[in-house]
């Protein structure tokens, strides 16, 4: 039980950094070489790979993003007995967004997260109303195939 409420404590912790704007703070628990995972096909969307790329997605995130607040509904882990920090995690969370054009996007979503020798090596995100992100980024939604019918 010890493990899950270090791996709780984390993702928590995490949050509430990206919730201050902690950059810094919020990548401490970061592998050097973690995946980020950021879905949709607008311009932000895709896999970053190193900290070094990930810090440079959320540093454009805080900018588009004057404010940021997340609610974190609950954190699921999967090895309740974990000690070695080897654990995958779901946190599950309500957003409110507003960007620079002053344009507020609610949204809700998971995280998957992989965390190995008590760091995090990858994030995979998934949004509830993935229609929503295009609104947020202020990009153009991609266009929707309609089936034709043979």
């Amino acid at each position: 039980m010890i493990g899950s409420l270090v791996a709780r404590h984390q993702v928590k912790q995490a949050f509430s950094q990206l919730n201050q704007k902690n950059l810094e703070g919020f990548l401490s628990g970061w592998h050097a070489q973690a995946v980020f995972q950021y879905p949709g096909q607008l311009s932000v969307s895709g896999t970053f790979t190193g900290r070094d790329a990930i810090q440079c997605w959320f540093a454009g995130f805080f900018e588009r993003f004057p404010r940021i607040q997340f609610q974190l509904k609950h954190v699921c882990v999967e090895n309740l007995f974990d000690l070695a920090g080897n654990n995958n995690v779901i946190a599950y969370w309500d957003v409110a967004l507003t960007n620079r054009e002053g344009r507020a996007v609610e949204n809700t979503g998971t995280n998957l997260i992989k965390i190995r020798g008590r760091k995090v090596v990858e994030v995979q995100d998934f949004f509830f109303y993935p229609e929503r992100l295009a609104l947020g980024w202020n990009e153009a939604a991609p266009a929707t195939r309609v089936p034709v019918a043979p």
